[in-house]
């Protein structure tokens, strides 16, 4: 068994989030998914209808107040690196090309 190189460690976390990806038709609808990991440079997304490999997406993810204190999203941009279609819900690994920080825009 090999063991995989990381450049950077992977936090368990499971929040909310949104992806968005434009579809064939060049809308970019919000998608319901929620984390399983993410780290300095991915993360890894569950959701209902993932998109293909090679996808550019944007995303936010949710950080509830009791982690940060206030509530604050991860606002950003990457690309489908993975895709998993097995069992009922599917997920993508996404590396995170650009990002930022910054206070939640609503407070749900």
């Amino acid at each position: 068994m090999s063991q995989e190189q990381r450049s950077s460690a992977r936090l368990p976390l499971e929040l909310l989030a949104e992806v968005r990806w434009e579809d064939q038709s060049g809308a970019a609808e919000p998608v319901g998914a929620k984390t399983s990991n993410i780290s300095g440079n991915g993360l890894f997304l569950t959701l209902a209808a993932p998109p293909e490999t090679d996808t550019p997406i944007t995303f936010t993810v949710f950080f509830p107040p009791a982690f940060t204190g206030t509530r604050i999203e991860l606002v950003g941009r990457g690309h489908v690196v993975r895709s998993d279609r097995t069992g009922p819900h599917c997920g993508i690994a996404a590396v995170i090309e650009d990002y930022e920080i910054r206070a939640a825009a609503t407070d749900a």
